[in-house]
């Protein structure tokens, strides 16, 4: 019984590291999808939230082996939809795209937990998001897809 346990924890530590942070785990190894959208109850309880949905997931756009690039989408209060690409080193620390600020993925069991650092603000098709950093939208707790 041992040994089987054993062979369980060898194969586990095999299919993801555990030194795997977010980014190499569960994007990279896993090609990774995480979203949140938020319910009209919670909205209501977090009036200065200006997020109603929000996803990360591996992008097809790949420049180098140093960073994972993520699609970082979200949808306001007001329906206006934003999106962008973030550029992801393998110690979980993310940089939008153009400037647009930043943020860190801490695994947190199947969930992942997006923290927006001091600026994160991105383009949408007709002007610029929010600073995500100046509302109730600081911390993201995102569910696989």
């Amino acid at each position: 019984m041992r040994r089987l346990a054993g062979v369980a924890v060898l194969l586990a530590a095999t299919v993801l590291p555990a030194s795997a942070g977010v980014v190499e785990g569960m994007f990279e190894i896993e090609g990774g999808c995480f979203v949140r959208k938020y319910d009209p109850a919670h909205l209501r309880a977090h009036p200065d939230q200006v997020v109603t949905q929000i996803s990360l997931e591996t992008s097809r756009t790949q420049l180098d082996r140093e960073h994972v690039i993520l699609d970082l989408e979200f949808t306001t209060r007001q329906g206006t939809h934003y999106s962008a690409l973030a550029s992801c080193t393998r110690d979980d620390r993310c940089g939008i795209e153009g400037d647009g600020g930043s943020f860190t993925l801490r695994r947190t069991g199947p969930q992942i937990r997006m923290s927006v650092g001091d600026f994160l603000a991105v383009e949408g098709d007709r002007d610029f998001s929010p600073n995500l950093a100046e509302s109730d939208d600081r911390v993201f707790l995102l569910n696989p897809c």
